[in-house]
């Protein structure tokens, strides 16, 4: 529960629940949340709120061997509709989709634990991708950003072009003004 209202739960587990933060919560400054199972109730926790914190959805990097770094790849797909992976990269200047949480308020507004179908909501902040190749930042074509359809309320796709250059690009998306951590996306030579 946050602040009293509900949160669609994706996962339970004796030592793990996976909620989506319930829309409802937009525009304050924290929340309560409260764990409810049967008739025990869990102390409030209070947490801030902004109006973004967004994360793509990733892989952890196998081996556990950071490069350059780095852990994680994008889940993302490659333009033909396969997973993108260093076995599987993309070919520069081409589409891939990526998938991000925290990207805040969708108009028109979408219902918490719903499946998104068309017509599809935008995310009301602005939502922008940087390719970081190098050390040389490059904004990346965004042709599409909006609620993943098919998938839980909340979860915003992005359909983003490839720079025409790279082999494994490191990249963060910006919602609003928050930025998330940077992920890999493996690019052909």
């Amino acid at each position: 529960m946050f602040d009293g209202t509900p949160a669609p739960l994706l996962y339970v587990s004796m030592n793990q629940i996976n909620a989506i933060v319930p829309f409802e919560i937009s525009g304050k400054d924290s929340t309560a949340v409260q764990v409810v199972s049967g008739l025990a109730t869990s102390p409030p926790l209070k947490l801030s709120v902004g109006p973004s914190s967004p994360e793509i959805f990733f892989v952890p990097w196998l081996p556990p061997i950071p490069v350059n770094g780095f852990w994680s790849y994008a889940a993302a797909l490659n333009q033909d509709g396969t997973i993108n992976s260093p076995s599987n990269p993309a070919k520069p200047g081409s589409i891939v989709v990526l998938y991000v949480n925290g990207a805040g308020i969708f108009a028109p507004s979408l219902v918490d634990g719903s499946i998104v179908q068309p017509p599809l909501s935008q995310p009301v902040l602005p939502v922008s991708v940087l390719f970081i190749g190098s050390g040389i930042g490059e904004p990346g074509e965004i042709l599409y950003a909006g609620a993943a359809p098919g998938i839980v309320a909340g979860v915003l796709q992005v359909n983003v072009r490839l720079p025409r250059i790279g082999t494994e690009d490191f990249l963060q998306v910006r919602v609003g003004n928050s930025i998330s951590d940077v992920v890999k996306i493996a690019v052909q030579p």
